[in-house]
């Protein structure tokens, strides 16, 4: 096994009975650092090269922007264009969380059914909120080339679309991993370079490092 990915409760399911609304983020930025770490110093030891898959991701986004594996990180990442979710029903969903949420009753995210295709006025609405370019909390963040947006989220969460993107699960979960992201790349020991050199792909991390900061 080469990569575990750590994943927090998601919200947009039944599971949110059991929590508010932004519970533990900092517990769970805590838990997901330590993971981390705890795989710097395993690797190095062991000469492995097990990664947290998502941490593994925001790596690769931060290193090559246009690596869009993974429809978080994506901007604008724009719904019911390459992929739809069917439902047993027939509706059509940007994402499965839209359909949970459906499911649930919070609020219906369906964009038409496979009888009548897809519902582009309500598809466009979404979309218009489906990027982070704009934001005005993103463009003035570090991370912004690198990062996504996540409105079924924040409709999960804050029952709107234009929360303030600062204060949200997902800004605050995406900071903290990017904040380790770069620490990891500017540590410049050899335990975080031989596993920034696994995750990457880059063989000859070391050699290639950027500069250090001041």
């Amino acid at each position: 096994m080469r990569s575990i990915y750590l994943r927090p409760i998601n919200h947009q399911g039944f599971a949110r009975r059991a929590r508010s609304v932004d519970a533990d983020i900092e517990r769970w930025n805590t838990l997901h650092r330590e993971f981390v770490e705890h795989l710097v110093d395993l690797n190095y030891r062991t000469g492995a090269g097990l990664e947290e898959y998502y941490f593994s991701q925001c790596l690769r986004r931060a290193l090559r922007p246009g690596a869009d594996d993974h429809v978080d990180l994506r901007n604008p990442n724009f719904f019911g264009s390459d992929y739809v979710v069917i439902d047993h029903d027939g509706k059509l969903y940007p994402t499965d969380e839209a359909r949970m949420l459906s499911r649930i009753g919070r609020i219906d995210l369906s964009i038409g059914d496979v009888f009548t295709g897809i519902a582009a006025e309500k598809r466009d609405i979404l979309n218009a909120a489906s990027l982070n370019s704009f934001d005005p909390d993103c463009i003035h963040c570090a991370f912004q080339p690198y990062c996504g947006s996540d409105l079924i989220d924040d409709l999960s969460r804050y029952g709107r679309s234009d929360h303030a993107r600062s204060s949200t699960w997902f800004c605050r979960r995406h900071t903290s991993v990017f904040d380790h992201v770069f620490e990891l790349m500017y540590r410049g020991d050899a335990a975080a370079d031989h596993s920034l050199a696994q995750w990457s792909g880059i063989a000859n991390w070391g050699a290639h490092l950027a500069p250090k900061l001041s």
